[in-house]
């Protein structure tokens, strides 16, 4: 799940305003409000993952390219006419087509904020083969949780391999110790 870090980016001021009046009616209080994408982009960086409402254009920049940059760290909601946001991936964004009504934008951002974004995805699937590793090391040479994390960490640091990769080792070898 992500953090609730939400940013409104619109290059119109009366946008965003109507944006963040639309969420503090509904008790969501925005983190932040962006009229530029170089402004966006920065408290991106602050922020480093939310939710972002976004709308198809800035003065400075397309969304396209902020899309392109966030969409890792974040779950976009782009907002706009149909044949302007239809040309945006799926897979990065999700879609609303103006006029649109608030309870949308609601549920929209609802469903946003309890999603998972690409990055979080990937950490989880390391999480997964790091505990599988622990747990051989656990039933095999009766380690516990502490010192099966502990014995992975050391052997990242002197093969200088990333934990994920010592932990796919060890599932690979069945624990035998590398």
């Amino acid at each position: 799940m992500v953090k609730n870090n939400i940013l409104i980016g619109f290059h119109n001021k009366k946008i965003c305003l109507s944006v963040s009046n639309v969420l503090k009616k509904y008790g969501i209080v925005p983190s932040y409000v962006c009229q530029s994408a170089s402004n966006l982009r920065k408290m991106a960086t602050y922020f480093g993952e939310g939710v972002i409402i976004l709308g198809e254009k800035f003065s400075d920049e397309f969304s396209n390219d902020i899309i392109n940059d966030l969409w890792q760290n974040f779950n976009i909601i782009l907002i706009g006419s149909f044949d302007k946001i239809n040309i945006y991936d799926d897979k990065k964004v999700y879609k609303l087509v103006t006029p649109l009504k608030q309870e949308e934008l609601i549920l929209a951002l609802e469903m946003q904020l309890y999603k998972d974004t690409p990055k979080m995805i990937e950490k989880s699937k390391d999480e997964i083969f790091i505990l599988k590793a622990k747990n051989i090391l656990f039933q095999k040479y009766k380690f516990s949780e502490e010192e099966a994390y502990k014995y992975i960490q050391k052997k990242s640091m002197t093969e200088r391999k990333k934990m994920i990769e010592i932990a796919k080792i060890i599932i690979e070898n069945k624990g035998e110790i590398l």
